[in-house]
């Protein structure tokens, strides 16, 4: 029996979304009433997010799309790139504008997918 090994560019598949909601989830309900950055993007679970690598940014940025949160460390992190204007940092509607914005022209998506819920 061949091993199939998985590329870091494919699609996240249903396990890939499943464990990135356990995660969310938790994450968001133990930082919830938490006002420390540091506290928030250090938790296990955004730190477990961010150790998904590339396979989680669809989800990451579905969730954007769908519940706006602070994922931008994360996103950051996992790409390298920071498209958010220095006058934009701290407002989280801006923020979420400037990272969907810059989404389907990014290469950090699954090849030929679409990012976002949007075609690139």
């Amino acid at each position: 029996m061949a091993l199939i090994k998985r590329r870091q560019a494919d699609f996240p598949s249903a396990a890939d979304a499943a464990r990135f909601r356990r995660l969310a989830a938790l994450w968001k309900r133990d930082t919830l009433r938490l006002s420390s950055t540091t506290r928030i993007i250090m938790h296990p679970a955004y730190q477990r997010i961010i150790g998904m690598g590339p396979i989680a940014l669809p989800l990451i940025f579905r969730e954007l799309q769908q519940r706006p949160d602070w994922c931008f460390w994360a996103l950051t992190s996992i790409t390298g790139v920071n498209p958010v204007p220095p006058n934009a940092r701290g407002s989280l509607h801006e923020m979420c504008a400037a990272w969907l914005g810059a989404c389907p022209s990014n290469h950090h998506q699954p090849r030929g997918r679409p990012c976002c819920g949007r075609e690139t």
